[in-house]
């Protein structure tokens, strides 16, 4: 299984001790901007697909924009 980079924490609060942080990764704070623009642009058309169809189309697409900026911002000087 491949492990997701998901950033790292996107907004560090406190350490835990056991290698974890507490609050939202990197990816996860990414993910739900690009949902906000996503789902506020009325220019988007799903037509023919069902409710769960849609729903899981535009989780696995903000999850790509997600993932393309933290590779971005990767090789960004």
């Amino acid at each position: 299984m491949t492990t997701i980079d998901d950033g790292g924490p996107a907004f560090p609060q406190e350490y835990t001790g056991n290698g974890a942080w507490k609050g939202m990764s990197l990816r996860a704070w990414l993910a739900g901007q690009a949902l906000n623009g996503v789902m506020s642009d009325s220019g988007i058309s799903f037509k023919g697909k069902n409710d769960v169809e849609i729903a899981k189309s535009v989780a696995e697409y903000v999850l790509v924009l997600a993932d393309a900026v933290i590779a971005a911002l990767k090789v960004a000087p």
